[in-house]
């Protein structure tokens, strides 16, 4: 049986408690997989008590380190690792050396959800 899932990615944004919404906190709560990349430690720690199944990505994320450099952190360890990019930036050289790697679509901020679900759909769909 083929079981989907529901994943929820939380991001380096979400500083204080207060940032979450009922609805974030819901979907954390539901979650089979919660990504975690927060920049307290505090917050990281309330988080896994709503969740305890979580990744933190954290490891990957340095100050100055560029976002294709942590893909192919992640990829080395994790080979065939799905993802997304995600940038208010024009699609660059470095974008498509992703890709190249294996990285999928390409979404532009600012972006409607329905735009990024599409694309998140696309990636797990297999559907380059």
């Amino acid at each position: 049986m083929n079981k989907k899932g529901r994943l929820v990615c939380v991001g380096t944004g979400i500083k204080l408690m207060v940032h979450m919404t009922p609805v974030s906190k819901q979907q954390i709560e539901r979650a089979d997989i919660v990504f975690l990349a927060v920049a307290s430690s505090l917050m990281g720690s309330w988080i896994k008590e709503l969740n305890s199944n979580i990744h933190d990505l954290g490891q990957y994320y340095q100050e100055g380190k560029s976002r294709l450099d942590t893909y192919k952190e992640i990829i080395r360890s994790h080979p065939g690792q799905k993802a997304i990019i995600v940038s208010g930036y024009s699609s660059t050289d470095r974008v498509k050396e992703a890709q190249s790697l294996g990285a999928g679509t390409y979404v532009k901020k600012p972006y409607v959800l329905e735009t990024l679900g599409q694309a998140v759909k696309q990636e797990l769909d297999g559907n380059k």
